[in-house]
Formats: structure tokens, C-alpha cells, sequence
């Protein structure tokens, strides 16, 4: 995921653009990323074989799956949405050989898709990443894997910048992402001809706005919090999935940030469907966790919805707690555990207070990379070349500060190795 500009949604009187335009029709980008995250094994499918090829076989044996014919059938359904292309035949190995596949590409949301989210939609997004860093991270330390060695990296600051250092602050982040895509395909060519043993990596990159007293705050503090039952029935990425699949989910949960709405305002907002239509889509955004039905005072007007049913967008959940539950108690220590557990806090606060996404070019990506001992030196490279970079734009902030206005921003660098699986089948 990248980054978005997370402002307030207009209410339903207001003069919005046309929300059946709040997607692209066709099979988008979204509808192809909905019958991915549809199933979370997809979504493993798709970054496994972004760096290394594989088998159906060969995935099941080394990641798993529910049996090997479900999991060939998401091979087949992934080709189909163009997530896999087929490679060539598999050398080697008793029986027929299978078809090697590798990803086409990663489920990265650009700025632009990212930008026409609804506001809970892109911070749902954002606290999803942040709990899946957590998880990756408590499986590195439980592995003793995470430990730096040979100059691994571990830094959060927040920093005091101008626009002219968050613009050098945010280049340098953004570079070091680009380079980390350049060391994974070279070091891809090494391993293929075996000149390199491989191991994993992974390198956690963020640049956003901390909140401060005059910060507005973000408009999901307003809405009522997520319902945790239908977490448990519904787990991330399955819940964004059903989402997906019809443009109108989008258009909305978008709506319903502004106000609070039955189906029958919805049906004159929208101008299509009947009120019925779109009060069983509420309830089954409701069943997702990303509506909520509300009950109280009657609206007014003759729609019996108006004393019964009541919807508006929910606000998601999280806590320092949940992202830093899956790190071992006993590992939390050195440097790499306190700029993760700073970067925990400091993101919990800027979203509380809505400024996590508020800027457009703001910066969140996890990198799970498969490469050998040169990459690995040209990533730890990467990273301090990065760090130093932004030490340069506290720098030039420090200089140029002649009673001009600056903000905080929090920046993190972190890599370190994660467990390996040996390739199996």
C-alpha cells in the first residue's frame, strides 16, 4: 500500500461528485484486487511468487494450503485476473511437471486509488499493515532471526520538517523503496544460477504527519468503532474483498461518512435501486464491519426505515497493544524493538488524529524480499543511505527555519531477516 489524502467526506446534501463515477467501470483495478483479497491465501499466492517462481505443488508443499486442488485452483482463478503468468515447465522431479508461475505484480494501492477510498477504508487499510508489521516482526524475533547483523537497521524519529525538508524526507523514502525493487531482481538472477544461497529480508518504510494541537481531527473519531463480531466472522483480507467486487459498496460507505441515512436517502442520493436494495447492501455492509445500523429517534418523513434503520460508516479499531501483541515478551529489547515500538505509538496517534493519511504523498510499505548475502549488503546499504538522507532533511530544515511553518513528521527505517522456507516439491 502507498499513500492517499485522508479528507472529509461530503454529506449527502452537499454537491459531490457522482458516486456511480467513484470507480472505474470494467474489470478496474479494485474489482481485480476484490477476487484477490476474496481469498488470504490469494493474497500469500500472489507476494510469494513475486519472488520466487513456483508450482501449485511446490506452494502447497512449502507454504500450504487447505488440500493441493484448492490451492491449483487459485492458481488458476489468479492467472485468470492476470495476479499469475505461467513461466515455463517445472525441471526435475518424479511424474509429470507442473507449470511454474510467477506474479505479474504485488497489490500495492497507488495514490490515486488510494486517494478515492472512502476516510475508514483507507485508515482500515493502514491499520491492517500496521498489525500485519507487528505479526511479521513477532515471527523474525520468535525465530531469532531479527537481530541485527552485519549493520541491520532499526530507526523512528519524529522530526521537526518544513515542506522543503518533508519533500527531501519523502524522496528518500520513496528511493530507497525503488532500490529495494532493483536489489530483489538481481539478486533473482544470482540465486536462479546459483551463484547465492537465499534468505529472506524485510524492510518497513513509512513517512507521515504526526497531529498537533491545532489538528482538526480525523472524521473517524466521529463514527461509532467497528463491530468486533464481525471481525471474527469476517477476517481481513476476505472482509475489503466483498467490498470490491461492486463499485457501489465504495460509493456508499463514502456517503455514509457524512451523515447518518436510511435507504430511502440513499435512494434519493443515489437515483438508483430501491430503497429495499440498498438497505439489504447496508445490512450486508453491516455483516462486513463497515456500516452500522443505528437505532434511535426517528428522522422524520413517512420511510418506516427512519425509526428501524439508520446507517452510517464505522471507524476502525486498533491499539499499540494490538500491533505489538505478536512480539514476544522476552525479545523486546535493542534497537530494532524501540523504533518499532516507538513507530507503534506514533501511529496509533496520528491516527486518532487524523493526519496518518491526511497528506497525499504520505508513505507506508512493508517489503518482503527473497535474497542472497549481496543483496542483503546492498539493502542494509540502502537502508543507511536512507537514514542519512533524512538526517540531511532535518537538516536543511534546521537552516532554512526562519520563523516559517514546520510540522512533525514521524519516519521509520527498519530491516531485518525473517524466517526461510526451503522450497519444497
Amino acid at each position: 500500500m502507498r499513500s492517499t489524502k485522508s479528507d472529509r467526506s461530503k454529506p449527502a446534501n452537499a454537491q459531490a461528485e457522482d458516486p456511480r463515477a467513484l470507480l472505474c467501470t470494467g474489470q478496474s483495478y479494485l474489482e481485480r484486487l476484490g477476487v484477490l483479497y476474496m481469498e488470504k491465501i490469494r493474497v500469500h499466492i500472489v507476494t510469494e511468487l513475486y519472488m520466487r517462481e513456483m508450482t501449485p505443488a511446490q506452494f502447497f508443499a512449502t507454504v500450504g494450503g487447505t488440500s493441493y486442488p484448492a490451492v491449483r485452483r487459485h492458481f488458476v482463478k489468479l492467472v485468470e485476473t492476470g495476479w499469475l503468468r505461467q513461466v515455463r515447465p517445472a525441471s526435475g522431479g518424479p511424474g509429470k511437471p507442473g507449470m511454474l508461475h510467477r506474479a505479474t505484480e504485488l497489490p500495492l494501492i497507488d495514490n490515486e486509488t488510494f486517494e478515492r477510498f472512502p476516510v475508514s477504508i483507507r485508515d482500515t487499510f493502514t491499520v491492517q499493515l500496521l498489525e500485519e508489521m507487528g505479526c511479521r516482526l513477532g515471527e523474525a524475533m520468535s525465530a531469532g532471526t531479527a537481530q541485527s547483523r552485519n549493520g541491520g537497521l532499526g530507526v523512528f524519529k519524529v522530526a521537526e520538517l518544513d515542506e522543503s525538508g518533508w519533500c527531501m524526507a519523502l524522496a528518500a523514502v520513496e528511493h530507497c523503496f525503488k532500490v529495494l525493487s532493483q536489489i530483489q531482481t538481481d539478486a533473482k538472477l544470482r540465486i536462479d544460477h546459483g551463484y547465492g544461497r537465499p534468505l529472506s529480508m524485510i524492510v518497513n518504510l513509512a513517512a507521515f504527519e504526526m497531529p498537533t494541537a491545532k489538528a482538526p481531527g480525523s472524521i473517524t473519531g466521529e463514527l461509532p468503532l467497528v463491530d468486533g463480531s464481525a471481525l471474527i466472522r469476517h477476517h481481513w483480507p476476505e472482509r475489503i474483498g466483498k467490498v470490491f467486487v461492486d463499485p457501489l459498496n465504495l460509493a456508499i460507505i463514502d456517503v455514509l461518512h457524512g451523515a447518518t441515512l436510511t435507504s430511502s436517502q440513499l435512494h434519493d442520493y443515489f437515483g438508483m435501486r430501491t430503497p429495499r436494495k440498498l438497505r439489504e447492501r447496508c445490512q450486508f455492509l453491516a455483516e462486513l464491519g463497515f456500516v452500522a445500523i443505528l437505532t434511535g429517534d426517528p428522522l422524520g418523513g413517512s420511510d418506516s426505515d427512519a425509526r428501524s434503520h439508520r446507517f452510517r460508516a464505522t471507524s476502525p479499531r486498533t491499539s499499540k497493544a494490538a500491533i505489538l501483541r505478536p512480539i514476544p515478551p522476552s525479545a523486546r529489547e535493542g534497537d530494532l524493538w524501540q523504533a518499532f515500538d516507538q513507530f507503534a505509538s506514533a501511529s496509533v496517534e496520528a491516527l486518532e488524529g487524523g493526519t496518518f493519511n491526511i497528506r497525499p504523498d504520505r508513505h507506508l510499505t512493508e517489503s518482503q524480499l527473497l535474497i542472497d548475502e549481496i543483496g542483503r549488503t546492498q539493502v542494509v546499504e540502502a537502508l543507511a543511505n536512507c537514514k542519512a538522507s533524512l538526517e540531511q532533511a532535518k537538516r536543511v530544515t534546521q537552516r532554512q527555519q526562519c520563523g516559517g511553518n514546520v510540522s512533525s513528521f514521524g519516519l521509520l527505517v527498519t530491516g531485518f531477516n525473517s524466517p526461510f522456507r526451503e522450497m519444497r516439491g
